[in-house]
């Protein structure tokens, strides 16, 4: 499910608008996937600065401007109460693990994001195609992702590429400062520098854990591990 303000974007056949995660009629579901152990991958909202006025106080306009959402609509929830509608379907089925993808498009205010995993422990996020964001924050971006690594995975919603995976290991993996890799729409970046242990978490061991029940294999090799260690195309070491 992807909502955006006004209900499922992608709802096929019939037409999404105004159905929300928390229906009465969709909490049943959700409860049940929780007793099949199935996993709840949602898109809530986009982030901030999509839903404020696109003028100069808009810190995400030349990103915001793109992809604006027209809170004026009819039925429109905005960001918060988004958030406020999200939060009502966690408390009502807290035995059902849910992803939010794109660190619930909340990486503008970590503090309240913690707030919130820390009041469903059935809440995982997931880092996708919120990278130009979290990077200029890299200090609190660690912060936050250190105190929940066993809660977080590694993804990037993007197209696949070479260019593209290295440029999410950079950020992942160094102290890397002022980068421009060629996607960046206005700021700068800057790594994150994310310890081993940590890595091995968000790029592998947390999704096994979550999605097979396997226990996880060491994927050590020599000098440490890090994705972004193999080169020359060879893959073997990471699967």
């Amino acid at each position: 499910m992807v909502d955006k303000g006004l209900g499922d974007v992608y709802a096929s056949p019939v037409e999404g608008k105004g159905i929300r995660l928390n229906d009465p009629k969709l909490i049943p579901v959700l409860k049940r996937c929780g007793e099949l152990g199935l996993l709840i991958n949602i898109h809530i909202a986009e982030p901030i600065w999509m839903y404020e006025p696109i003028d100069n106080h808009n810190d995400g306009l030349m990103n915001g401007a793109n992809w604006q959402v027209d809170t004026t609509v009819e039925g429109c929830l905005g960001y918060n109460g988004l958030m406020d509608m999200f939060e009502e379907a966690l408390y009502a089925c807290p035995d059902t693990k849910i992803v939010a993808c794109h660190l619930l498009n909340m990486s503008h205010d970590y503090p309240r994001l913690g707030a919130i995993m820390d009041r469903h422990p059935n809440l995982y996020l997931d880092i996708s195609a919120r990278f130009g964001e979290s990077s200029v924050t890299p200090r609190a971006t660690r912060a936050f992702i250190e105190k929940y690594q066993d809660r977080i995975f590694y993804g990037t919603d993007n197209t696949p590429s070479r260019e593209m995976f290295q440029s999410t290991f950079r950020l992942m993996e160094t102290a890397d400062e002022h980068i421009y890799d060629g996607e960046s729409y206005h700021w700068s970046y800057y790594g994150w520098d994310l310890p081993d242990s940590v890595l091995e978490k968000v790029y592998r061991t947390n999704a096994l854990k979550l999605l097979s029940g396997l226990k996880p294999v060491s994927m050590t090799t020599g000098g440490g591990w890090k994705i972004n260690d193999v080169e020359g195309g060879n893959s073997s070491e990471i699967h």
